[in-house]
């Protein structure tokens, strides 16, 4: 009788050798790119309107896109917004009272004030040209020729109150205007002043104030609408009656508001640059004739 192994079981009993466990490699998750993490998109009209009180406008720098980026290197800071808004009444006071020539005034005024401004704020405004709806050129065209008319009128038969004829004749003449500039002058003012005017007053100086920490609401229509009429202010010293500068800085300070919620309700610059030009400098051109027409 053969003997057995007492360790070694028969083939047909033997345990099966144990494996060593299959470790499994961790899962690994491929490197994200940059470009696909998710960008909290920043909407500069949007914090413009809600004057950056917006909270997701309000964060925007927790995650920004190359374009936000752009946007904000080619921003106004606040030394030079603030030093920009007071220029304009330094080169009327320089322009009007020391050197006394509407010219050179002009030229500081436009070269020296304005062109800066825009150039330097063109990241605020470039992409709010948007054209007119049908309805709007109506509401502009009957606007127009309504205050026009209106504003006409009452020079004729009121404007004795508040200005002398006389006076702003003189005055003219010695700053330096001709009656055969008036064509071309009417020209400028209308196309050209009131282009540069707003792209200034309310496509870099309200929309960079309206991004910066305000320290109440609508802080930016306000500054921006009382400097507008600041300015002006200087221009009506010469030629009203004592008192009424005062009233016309008001009227022009409320016009400036206006002007300002125009370009905020339509999202275009456009709205605001024509209602300048065919309800403020056209009117004022039309008053310049009607008070030349009376001096030949």
């Amino acid at each position: 009788m053969p003997l057995r192994c007492p360790t070694r079981q028969p083939p047909d009993q033997q345990l099966p050798t144990p494996q060593p466990p299959i470790r499994q490699p961790f899962p690994t998750q491929p490197p994200i790119s940059v470009a696909l993490l998710p960008t909290r998109r920043h909407h500069p009209r949007k914090a413009r309107i809600h004057g950056m009180h917006c909270r997701g406008c309000a964060k925007a720098n927790d995650f920004v896109t190359p374009e936000s980026n752009s946007h904000e290197k080619h921003a106004l800071t606040a030394p030079v917004i603030y030093a920009l808004c007071i220029l304009p009444c330094i080169a009327m006071w320089y322009g009007l009272y020391v050197l006394r020539n509407t010219n050179i005034t002009l030229a500081l005024y436009h070269m020296l004030c304005l062109m800066p401004g825009i150039i330097l704020g063109s990241s605020l405004w470039r992409n709010d040209f948007k054209i007119p709806s049908p309805k709007q050129w109506l509401l502009l065209f009957l606007a127009a020729v309504s205050f026009n008319a209106l504003t006409i009128w009452l020079y004729d038969h009121i404007g004795s109150l508040f200005l002398n004829n006389d006076n702003v004749m003189t005055l003219i003449t010695e700053l330096g205007f001709k009656k055969g500039h008036l064509l071309a002058l009417s020209l400028y003012f209308i196309f050209v002043n009131s282009t540069l005017e707003e792209l200034f007053w309310r496509g870099s100086i309200l929309n960079q104030l309206d991004r910066m920490r305000a320290p109440f609401k609508h802080y930016g229509i306000i500054l921006s609408s009382v400097m507008y009429a600041a300015f002006h202010y200087l221009i009506l010293r010469l030629v009203v009656y004592p008192g009424w500068a005062e009233v016309g800085f008001v009227m022009l300070a409320i016009y400036g508001w206006i002007l300002a919620i125009l370009y905020r309700k339509t999202g275009s610059i456009l709205i605001p640059i024509l209602v300048h030009a065919f309800l403020t400098d056209l009117v004022a051109m039309l008053l310049t004739v009607d008070l030349l027409s009376h001096y030949h």
